[in-house]
Order: structure tokens, then C-alpha cells, then sequence
């Protein structure tokens, strides 16, 4: 269970999945999603989970339906790498 805090004069609650909500303005705070991050270092014979960018999705959906956010803010760092996004399919 995570502890709500105010910011600003408004509450926010961090969620066990690295995500801030706040419930006020239904929006959900994301960062650092780091997409096909496994996939490049695959590419270097590195082992890494296969499935990474489908798990962050599958937690991201989750956050969203658990929470009920009407928007969603992602703060950066989607990708990994800039061939990031051509790999994903």
C-alpha cells in the first residue's frame, strides 16, 4: 500500500508500480518506460527478459484501469535507444 501526499495543495498518491496519481485531476504520471530496452541488449548477447515491453504495457494498461485515469503524462525516457521504436511491432 503506498502513503498519499499533497503537493501544491493537492493529494498525489504514488502507486506500487512506479506511477503518480492524482486523483484530482484524474491523471496518471508516468517515466522511464524504457521501451525495447531488452531488445538492444539482446542485440549484444546481453540476457534480458524477451518480453519487457509487453510486460510494461500490460503493468501500464493496469495502472490506467485500476485507476480510472482520464490522461496520461509520460515524463520521458519512452525508449531505450533511438532505433527503440522501429524495433517494437
Amino acid at each position: 500500500m503506498s502513503v498519499s501526499f499533497s503537493f501544491a495543495g493537492e493529494a498525489l498518491q504514488p502507486l506500487p508500480c512506479g506511477a503518480l496519481w492524482w486523483p484530482g485531476e484524474s491523471t496518471l504520471f508516468v517515466a522511464d518506460l524504457h521501451f525495447e530496452k531488452a531488445s538492444h541488449f539482446a542485440a549484444k548477447g546481453w540476457l534480458l527478459p524477451p518480453h519487457a515491453t509487453a510486460e510494461t504495457l500490460t503493468n501500464l494498461i493496469g495502472a490506467v484501469e485500476t485507476t480510472g485515469a482520464q490522461r496520461l503524462v509520460c515524463l520521458g525516457d519512452s525508449f531505450h535507444d533511438e532505433a527503440g521504436p522501429d524495433r517494437l511491432s
